[in-house]
């Protein structure tokens, strides 16, 4: 906090920025919802840093995924956008 900077506003600054937020995560899972996608937070789930190198760095930035759980023969990915890059990867990890 700056020196002069009032505690309150510094609070309700915070908290406006926690609801919008709020905001934010129910518009994404409506839109995962329309989709027939499953919604995670990453957030609120701890990755495995083991799973990640399991989509080449360059190709997972392009399609804008992140692997976050594999098991056996099975890899789930949070997807920013689904659309034909994702597509594509998919097609290409299947």
């Amino acid at each position: 906090m700056e020196p002069n900077q009032d505690p309150n506003t510094t609070k309700l600054a915070a908290k406006a920025a926690e609801v919008k937020q709020q905001f934010k995560e129910k518009a994404i899972q409506a839109k995962a919802k329309e989709l027939d996608l499953s919604y995670v937070n990453l957030l609120t789930m701890p990755l495995n840093p083991d799973i990640v190198g399991v989509i080449p760095k360059e190709e997972a930035e392009a399609a804008r995924v992140a692997p976050f759980f594999l098991s056996g023969k099975k890899l789930r990915i949070a997807v920013i956008e689904p659309d034909e890059k994702v597509q594509a990867l998919v097609e290409k990890l299947r």
